[in-house]
């Protein structure tokens, strides 16, 4: 009996403390926080830039929670060469969900499309909220984020400028505004 009981605390006491979920937690006074979720299964990783910034890669259901100054952004996401942009307007003291979804392409591979979450609908919080209570966000290595930045500088510069000269105006992008927030 006592065998039992010992058990029973050390799998109580192991669920406890692997579960790192956090939900979906405000950013620091004065700032705008983006949660970027990648729900599907596959092998192919995304990867995040903020202009030559390296925000950090998607595997499959995982997530990245980016704190950033409010205003005016444009993200890449990258996989293997194809990109593709969000441009965000993000409201101080805010919290803005987007999803990552693979889509494949007629030509082969995969492109990462921003999606922008609708918070508003029921089925939020059956498909996205479980994933941000269920475990911690992906973590950035400093060290990591260094070399990706060195490594993709002039690829991530030369994307960025020809979507600011040429992509931006068809409007083929998603495009998130300060009220498109994340409401609890």
């Amino acid at each position: 009996m006592k065998t039992k009981l010992l058990l029973s605390l050390i799998v109580i006491l192991f669920i406890s403390t692997t579960s790192n979920g956090q939900g979906f937690t405000a950013p620091a006074e004065g700032k705008s926080v983006i949660y970027f979720m990648k729900l599907q299964v596959g092998f192919s990783t995304t990867f995040l830039f903020m202009n030559d910034e390296y925000i950090g890669k998607l595997k499959s259901k995982d997530y990245i929670r980016y704190e950033c100054e409010a205003g005016a952004h444009t993200f890449m996401s990258l996989v293997g060469a194809t990109k593709s942009f969000l441009t965000a307007d993000l409201a101080a003291d805010k919290i803005y969900i987007v999803e990552v979804r693979l889509i494949s392409q007629a030509f082969g591979g995969e492109i990462a499309q921003f999606i922008n979450v609708d918070t508003d609908k029921t089925k939020f919080t059956n498909k996205f909220s479980p994933l941000a209570n269920e475990q911690a966000p992906a973590d950035i290595d400093e060290a990591v984020k260094k070399k990706m930045e060195t490594k993709w500088k002039k690829f991530t510069q030369k994307a960025y400028a020809k979507f600011e000269e040429k992509e931006k105006a068809k409007n083929k992008h998603t495009v998130i505004s300060k009220d498109m927030f994340y409401q609890e």
